[in-house]
């Protein structure tokens, strides 16, 4: 992984919060970054989703993630760890969104890429972390809609 984009990574996943500034020079910064391989292409709009996500723009961090999960899957990566982790930061983005039902659903697909490559305490975390927790959001979300009723005329 290029330099820049394992810092920026870094910074954006382990800072809780960014000051404003900081964030558009590290969003700039990785924005004229011109990845020489379709690998640095996808950790280049993992590492914006991320920023994206630090920063509540949720909408935002989804469409880089979906950009960098097209990638991954373009050039044979559906099934490593670094599409699980994309996987996983786009539902949590999802989850923050109430979209608790599309989370659940990624979370699943998570732990499946996990437990597929052997890495089964990332499953594990997965499984503690998401599942759980989105599984009851997507079951409240499912018993507040209104039942559909026929008309009998």
């Amino acid at each position: 992984m290029n330099k820049l984009i394992k810092i920026a990574l870094i910074l954006s996943i382990s800072t809780a919060i960014y000051a404003e500034p900081e964030t558009n020079v590290i969003e700039s910064s990785l924005k004229n970054y011109a990845p020489e391989t379709e690998a640095q292409l996808a950790n280049k709009l993992t590492a914006l989703g991320s920023l994206k996500q630090k920063t509540r723009d949720y909408e935002g961090a989804i469409a880089f993630y979906d950009q960098s999960l097209a990638v991954r899957t373009k050039i044979g990566d559906k099934e490593s760890s670094g599409y699980a982790l994309v996987l996983y930061l786009k539902s949590i983005s999802e989850f923050r969104l109430g979209k608790s039902c599309q989370a659940l659903e990624n979370i699943k697909e998570v732990i499946h890429v996990y437990q597929k490559i052997g890495d089964l305490d990332s499953a594990l975390h997965a499984e503690e972390e998401g599942l759980k927790k989105y599984q009851e959001a997507c079951s409240l979300a499912f018993a507040k809609q209104p039942s559909l009723t026929l008309n009998k005329d």
